[in-house]
């Protein structure tokens, strides 16, 4: 036998103990990896909580901005007819042309992705009364 009882015994013990040691320095490893993971965590918050601040500004100054100017995007607003008193609208249009002599035929009407009309028509009447129409049609 090469190995005698207390040689066997030593290695035994000394087996035991480098697997303690790998063991406890896995272990070690471990921990540091996870403090290390957790430092770049919190080292990464005021980053993030700035970013947030940042963000919330924005979206009170947007806020701000569009409270300011919500009487003017009102009184802009109504420049624009909808779509319900377009009718109106162009009866009104015909109504100015015939007063001036004029008359006008809408040849095609559609609606724009923006929102908008777009008309088409034709406009007859004397020259005088066509222009009249086109000058009252600017106003």
């Amino acid at each position: 036998m090469i190995f005698s009882g207390i040689q066997k015994k030593t290695f035994i013990v000394v087996g035991i103990a480098l697997g303690v040691f790998i063991v406890s320095a896995g272990a070690y490893g471990a921990g540091i990896y996870a403090l290390l993971t957790m430092r770049a965590r919190v080292l990464a918050l005021p980053i993030e909580a700035s970013a947030l601040v940042l963000q919330s500004e924005k979206a009170q100054a947007a806020r701000r901005i569009l409270e300011k100017t919500e009487a003017e995007r009102e009184m802009l607003q109504r420049f624009f007819f909808t779509e319900d008193e377009a009718v109106s609208f162009l009866g009104d249009i015909e109504e100015v042309a015939r007063g001036v002599g004029a008359s006008i035929e809408l040849t095609s009407a559609a609606a724009q992705k923006d929102g908008g009309l777009l008309l088409e028509a034709e406009l007859s009447g004397e020259w005088e009364s066509v222009m009249r129409f086109l000058a009252l049609l600017e106003l």
